[in-house]
């Protein structure tokens, strides 16, 4: 039994992230976004405000190549760069409202497979899966950071 779980387990975890990554890259692909792009809007979205350094060091690229990026962000009206209040002659990059709302669109477009599966289930089935994901979601949280799960929950609640 505990072979069988594991193996259909490990299948629907790669099922379910292969098909998740396929929307998502198809979403930043339609919308002009490179991937160094993405992480960015997601680096911020989730952190907050930040310094040209500090993005040049999540993304392992240099501070040129992350102006660069920066630069087509600002005009697209999904970043700001505002004045440091700590340090006059550093720039802190947030995301505007447009900003933020294209990274909840392109989560939504992550999940837009889930809605099409929860359609193809029957209300017997629906019945059956329920109470095993929710016994997921509650091994998922003692075993991972409790704050992901709220987060995640968060967001797809809105």
């Amino acid at each position: 039994m505990d072979d069988q779980f594991l193996k259909t387990l490990h299948l629907w975890a790669e099922a379910s992230m292969h098909t998740s990554m396929q929307a998502f890259r198809q979403y930043n692909r339609a919308n002009g976004f490179s991937t160094a792009q993405v992480n960015m809007l997601f680096r911020i979205y989730h952190h907050g405000p930040a310094s040209v350094n500090d993005l040049a060091e999540h993304l392992g690229v240099t501070k040129a190549a992350v102006s660069q990026l920066l630069d087509k962000l600002v005009d697209a009206g999904l970043f700001l760069r505002l004045e440091d209040p700590l340090d006059r002659r550093s720039r802190q990059i947030s995301l505007t409202d447009q900003g933020r709302e294209t990274v909840r669109e392109s989560m939504r477009a992550r999940h837009v497979w889930v809605d099409e599966l929860a359609q193809a289930l029957s209300a017997e089935d629906k019945a059956l899966v329920l109470p095993g994901l929710e016994r997921l979601i509650e091994c998922f949280s003692r075993i991972r950071d409790n704050e992901l799960i709220e987060h995640i929950k968060r967001e797809i609640n809105g």
